[in-house]
């Protein structure tokens, strides 16, 4: 910076006053700029400087607002996929349940048949058993609900049953 002002300087003097200054002896002691210089030059790099802050926070507030976005979506992907999950659980209990009272009612069956082959009595048509069979079904079934009763019998004879 110093030989820029030399250079300067001493062709100023040259040309000016027709003397020749030799570049060796021109030092610069001090500089000094003016106040206004300063101040303008600190104003820009304020201003700038703000700018950045401004763009940083700008940024910072784009963030924000994707991060919230993204967790409002998990949330409601969340929420999706937990009421789908216990529509589906309900479904599963609501068919193995189904299904398990299927299965008993045909197990039932099974047995109903087997004790009325036990006993000998037939459930064809116009063998007269018929009647036994069912009442005998009638009285079994009695066991399987709460507070259920039966009247069995005829029109002269008829038997009250509580379970």
């Amino acid at each position: 910076m110093e030989r820029v002002f030399a250079d300067a300087v001493c062709g100023e003097v040259e040309s000016a006053i027709g003397v020749s200054v030799p570049r060796e002896l021109f030092i610069l002691q001090d500089i000094n700029f003016p106040t206004s210089i300063l101040d303008s030059s600190l104003a820009a790099v304020t201003t700038k400087q703000s700018n950045v802050v401004a763009a940083i926070q700008q940024q910072s507030a784009v963030i924000a607002a994707t991060t919230d976005a993204l967790v409002s979506s998990i949330d409601a992907q969340t929420n999706y996929t937990l009421a789908v999950a216990a529509v589906n659980a309900n479904t599963t209990v609501a068919a193995s349940n189904s299904y398990a009272s299927q299965r008993e009612l045909a197990a039932q069956n099974v047995g109903i048949m087997n004790v009325a082959r036990l006993l000998n009595l037939s459930t064809r048509s116009g063998s007269g058993d018929t009647d036994v069979v069912l009442k005998f079904v009638q009285i079994m079934s009695l066991f399987d609900t709460n507070d259920a009763k039966l009247i069995v019998g005829g029109a002269a004879s008829n038997l009250l049953v509580n379970a």
